[in-house]
């Protein structure tokens, strides 16, 4: 199952508990690069707090690994016309955000998500019959 949630992730509002659950498109965070940028209405103006917000929506989604999340898609890898929320310009020439923090940050979600029991979640409340 699948939920588009813009900028923040977001899950599936009713689980079915038979399929997956999935952010399937979060994020469109601009940074405009000048000479790379077409005119759009909304744009950060440096890669550091760009890179910022793209780790607070991380963060988003490592809460969703504990309400079952089973994945989630950033919206783009590049800019197109008229959208700038691509990690590279529209010519793939410019990488906007600080590669190393979101690197460092996408491997330790991968790593914690993956454990049975992810770091962070509460323990599951027993049933009472």
């Amino acid at each position: 199952m699948d939920e588009h949630g813009c900028p923040s992730p977001a899950l599936p509002p009713r689980p079915d508990g038979e399929r997956a659950l999935v952010s399937g498109e979060y994020g469109g965070l601009g940074l405009a690069v000048p000479g790379y940028a077409w005119p759009v209405q909304m744009s950060y103006v440096d890669p550091a707090t760009c890179t910022d917000d793209h780790l607070a929506r991380l963060a988003e989604v490592r809460a969703l690994v504990c309400r079952g999340g089973n994945g989630a898609v950033y919206t783009q890898i590049s800019d197109v016309e008229g959208e700038l929320n691509g990690f590279l310009t529209y010519d793939r020439a410019v990488l906007k955000p600080d590669t190393k923090r979101l690197k460092d940050a996408h491997e330790a979600l991968i790593r914690e998500a993956s454990r049975v029991t992810p770091t962070g979640c509460p323990a599951p409340q027993p049933v009472l019959e």
